[in-house]
């Protein structure tokens, strides 16, 4: 394994996605309820040595920090993320990106778990569909154009999901 690149980032990496369709493009959960986009192309080999992040987008929504993140396989630049707000945030980056403001916020935000939302992740054969699942013990299927539930929440486990 070799390091061929350093990025100075604000505190720990809670998760880290690059986008399946653009791997200079990476997405970080933070200690802080940002996301922050990097594109690897823009940043030197070696960080600053004053320790200053320089994100290259800032993706505003939630109200606390978390896990959960994932780059859309079908739609270039759609960002999910999930976190300990019991929120789901959604971003279409590439639509944000031609207002060239460096904060953006979110496209869309559902709200149904009542606790942390651990994990989500995209249909892989479905562009608008995708899923969350938290510490509530729900599974619940969303469609980015709805802003309810595409199927009720099922219980899908008895404890919590890490």
């Amino acid at each position: 394994l070799e390091i061929v690149q350093k990025i100075n980032h604000p505190g720990e990496v809670n998760r880290a996605r690059y986008m399946p369709q653009n791997p200079n493009l990476v997405a970080t959960k933070t200690a802080s309820a940002s996301v922050l986009i990097f594109d690897k192309t823009k940043h030197p080999s070696k960080p600053p040595k004053n320790g200053v992040s320089n994100p290259d987008m800032k993706l505003e929504g939630h109200k606390k920090e978390g896990y959960g993140i994932s780059w859309s396989p079908r739609k270039e630049g759609y960002l999910l993320s999930g976190s300990d707000d019991g929120l789901v945030c959604y971003w279409d980056i590439d639509a944000n990106a031609k207002g060239k403001s460096s904060s953006i916020q979110a496209t869309g935000t559902y709200a149904k778990h009542t606790d942390v939302v651990e994990d989500v992740a995209w249909n892989p054969h479905h562009e608008n569909l995708f899923a969350s699942c938290g510490d509530d013990k729900l599974l619940i299927l969303w469609d980015t154009r709805e802003k309810r539930p595409a199927k009720e929440p099922i219980k899908a486990h008895e404890a919590e999901v890490n």
